[in-house]
């Protein structure tokens, strides 16, 4: 059986001179980051902030615990991508920034395949961050233990399906 796989259509930018937070609102919204406005993101790191942000820009979402790969798989296969919290520091260095650091970490979910997730890492500061391709066990274990006090399996659904477009994607 060929393996499948979808991926949305969402623009990447870099969190890199801003924060973590403004560069997952602007890939929702399609914003150059430097016209996303969000002065009450400090950190970019916090479910608070990430959801004021979201909510002020337009975007919105709903605060999923407990978030499973099932679920995000789901999501997507409906167009609506997945905000994740993962521990940048539990995830393997073949598959991360090395020059970034560690702990939670936001990225955003925007396909799959069969043994995959991607996902637009604004940890990176080109655009060796877009699509992302991270194992499902990967993924499932930087969840489960995201650091600082997190709590594990946690993130948004985005429902603004309107602003995607369904891509298939090579599967090489």
């Amino acid at each position: 059986m060929e393996p499948s796989g979808c991926c949305l259509s969402i623009p990447f930018f870099s969190q890199y001179g801003r924060t973590n937070a403004t560069a997952i609102i602007a890939m929702l919204t399609n914003r150059l980051p430097s016209k996303v406005s969000a002065p009450h993101v400090r950190t970019g790191a916090s479910f608070y902030e990430l959801a004021e942000g979201m909510r002020c820009h337009g975007v919105a979402s709903a605060y999923r615990r407990p978030l499973h790969l099932s679920d995000i798989i789901s999501m997507i296969d409906r167009a609506y991508p997945c905000v994740i919290l993962i521990n940048y520091g539990r995830i393997p260095t073949k598959f991360k920034n090395p020059r970034a650091g560690a702990g939670p970490h936001f990225i955003l979910a925007i396909g799959h395949t069969d043994a995959e997730i991607i996902c637009h890492d604004p940890w990176w500061p080109d655009s060796e961050g877009e699509r992302r391709r991270l194992p499902l066990n990967v993924i499932d274990y930087t969840m489960s233990q995201p650091g600082w006090g997190c709590l594990p399996h946690q993130g948004f659904v985005i429902f603004q399906q309107y602003l995607f477009n369904r891509q298939h994607i090579p599967l090489s």
